[in-house]
């Protein structure tokens, strides 16, 4: 804790809050039975809180969260119907049993969890009784280089200074598992439809090859071939990119606006290009080599063939 004090003494910090992470257990009924679920929790100083992460707080005040008090996520709170004032119960992860007092709900749950309670609280639950970390926010106009040296020199060892890009969310560790997990699935699908898609195409092409060799026949060159057949593959994926991405887009959106409240799907462009660059390059080579081994066979010999 005193951790979270000396950041807040040094020239250009305008507020710090301890984080300390810890988990909850809630037991909801379904149908007959009782479901028990671990959530991911974190304890933040609620004078701090506020100027240090933004929850997206849409009603209630973080200011409040001292005491036996917590503040939920508004999907929580809508789950457990409860409002500001009224008592939430649930077991903290050392089994010891709470009921306290909502005091503020907050929408930017996929980054902060459901569940944040106030920081002495989340610290008499844990094992070590220490701060997982302590999050910075800078006064404006405050040289970042300088506030990072200085809470560097801070006399505390093992303490590592980080951008805010690097601090994860409460579940983060399950989720970059899961993320990983989700990634080699969706890798072995993807790469069984790549080999599919291939040999649609090469097989599409090689089918083509009497009427490769009729249009070499009446004086179509192999260079003038080869030039119809890249413009074609790139009509060919383009307008699979184009449908493919409005696919795509339409369930995205409404997924986003219903996680989000925006219809604008989050995530880095580079995962888009990389999928549709991947898409080109795939078609382009495709069709570019069944055409390169059709365009082999003399176009009399060609023309004979039977399909």
């Amino acid at each position: 804790p005193e951790v979270a004090a000396a950041v807040r003494r040094v020239p250009g910090v305008a507020v710090a809050t301890p984080v300390v992470r810890t988990s909850v257990l809630t037991a909801s009924t379904v149908g007959d039975s009782v479901e028990v679920q671990r959530t991911p929790a974190q304890g933040l100083a609620a004078d701090q809180a506020g100027g240090a992460v933004e929850l997206g707080v849409d009603a209630g005040r973080l200011t409040d969260l001292t005491g036996d008090a917590v503040a939920l996520s508004r999907p929580e709170a809508d789950w457990l119907d409860k409002k500001i004032g009224d008592e939430v119960e649930f077991y903290f992860g050392d089994g010891v049993p709470a009921k306290l007092r909502l005091v503020a709900t907050y929408t930017r749950d996929l980054a902060f969890g459901d569940f944040v309670l106030p920081v002495e609280l989340a610290r008499q639950h844990i094992g070590g009784r220490l701060d997982d970390s302590v999050l910075v926010r800078r006064q404006p106009g405050a040289d970042a280089d300088a506030v990072a040296a200085a809470l560097r020199a801070l006399p505390y060892p093992g303490v590592v200074v980080a951008p805010a890009s690097t601090a994860s969310a409460p579940q983060g560790g399950d989720r970059q598992a899961q993320f990983y997990l989700n990634l080699v699935a969706v890798g072995v699908i993807v790469g069984y439809l790549a080999i599919s898609v291939a040999n649609t195409l090469v097989l599409t092409t090689a089918q083509r090859s009497r009427e490769f060799a009729l249009l070499r026949l009446v004086g179509t060159t192999r260079r003038q071939v080869t030039r119809m057949m890249r413009l074609e593959a790139l009509a060919t994926v383009g307008i699979a990119v184009v449908l493919g991405t409005l696919v795509a887009l339409v369930p995205l959106a409404f997924l986003n606006f219903g996680l989000r409240g925006t219809p604008v799907p989050a995530g880095p462009l580079s995962v888009y290009f990389g999928i549709t660059g991947g898409a080109v390059l795939l078609g382009m080579v495709a069709i570019g080599v069944a055409t390169r081994v059709a365009l082999r066979a003399k176009p009399i010999d060609a023309i004979g063939l039977r399909e």
